[in-house]
């Protein structure tokens, strides 16, 4: 997956799936337009997995019919093509598509979280087939609470024990400047259409949702951002069920604004490394924790620091020999970029 990065063509309206042609993704890279149906607006709010057949799936929306899809290549560079599904059509009159997120399941097939829109509630959607084109099933897992309230989808992954879990976050527009809270819901079956268990982790304000991964000890770990506290913040679960959790400020900058747009990944080290935005210095950053909570011994590093505007959408994976690798968006060039460490913690 750390050679495989999807991404928004804005030129063509489309999703373009940009396979590296080395680690550093410096030279033969492959880039092919693989969804751009005509009169319509897809590829935004990407997510990227690699199937159980070896080959990428995305998860990305349409904003023209307001729709989710998912899109399976027929190879593992997607130059061959690729077929594009519409797993969850029905549902809140196809409201779905304000951001998905995909995983493959302890059985092989892909799982996704995504928002309902017009129920402004969280739904799961688990595939019948690698390519999610038969079989697939689709349940709404989380209400929001109020009659104004939105929860919005979050990643999805596969715990320990083959269950899905996904954060995610619930806010009522109703009341201005209020908390964003931050919940992780776990699926009780294979397909998510049993009951839930839901833990509230932490009210935060003006959250940015991050990145979720399954940590070395095989419990959830969520980043975060805050844009009033302007820090990177994590919660590591000390359950799979998250009954009990540890929520830490794992990077505050001086005179910074860092935390946005992280993601994460488990080093080959056993310990979470995390990319993030550094918004104040339009920069990206890296936190490589120290500990499975990320609660002390953190080196974080600014790995890319351009003239350009730098670092934000990040995407963290490791690469096959063992070190981080980071696309992120060079938004004054309108570009994607990949940033390749060479060490665990990219100093």
């Amino acid at each position: 997956a750390a050679r495989t990065l999807d991404h928004y063509d804005a030129s063509a309206e489309g999703l373009r799936v940009t396979h590296c042609g080395n680690m550093g993704c410096t030279a033969g890279n492959v880039s092919t337009l693989v969804d751009h149906p005509p009169g319509k607006v897809v590829g935004l709010w990407t997510s990227l997995a690699i199937g159980s057949d070896g080959v990428p799936v995305i998860a990305h929306a349409d904003a023209t019919a307001r729709t989710l899809r998912l899109t399976h290549c027929v190879d593992a560079t997607c130059a061959s093509g690729a077929t594009t599904v519409e797993p969850d059509p029905g549902s809140g009159g196809g409201a779905n598509a304000f951001r998905g997120w995909v995983a493959i399941g302890a059985d092989g097939l892909p799982v996704l979280s995504h928002s309902d829109l017009s129920g402004r509630a969280l739904r799961v959607t688990h595939c019948g087939n690698v390519t999610c084109s038969a079989g697939s099933t689709s349940t709404t897992i989380v209400q929001p609470a109020g009659a104004a309230g939105f929860v919005s989808s979050g990643p999805v992954a596969t715990s320990g024990d083959g269950l899905a879990v996904v954060s995610h976050t619930e806010v009522d527009p109703s009341v201005p400047g209020g908390p964003a809270i931050l919940y992780l819901t776990r699926c009780t079956n294979q397909t998510c259409t049993a009951a839930t268990a839901v833990a509230t982790l932490q009210g935060v304000y003006n959250v940015a949702l991050g990145g979720l991964a399954i940590g070395s000890d095989g419990w959830p770990f969520m980043t975060r951002g805050s844009h009033i506290s302007q820090t990177l913040d994590v919660t590591h679960c000390a359950t799979p069920t998250c009954s009990t959790f540890a929520a830490t400020l794992a990077d505050a900058t001086a005179g910074g604004n860092v935390g946005r747009d992280s993601d994460v990944a488990i080093g080959t080290d056993g310990l979470p490394v995390i990319s993030h935005w550094d918004y104040a210095a339009q920069a990206l950053r890296i936190t490589h924790c120290g500990n499975l909570r990320c609660q002390n011994g953190n080196i974080s590093t600014t790995v890319d620091d351009l003239a350009n505007a730098v670092g934000s959408h990040t995407t963290i994976a490791i690469g096959v020999d063992g070190f981080p690798v980071i696309a992120h968006r060079d938004a004054t060039a309108q570009a994607l970029r990949v940033t390749k460490c060479y060490s665990r913690d990219c100093r």
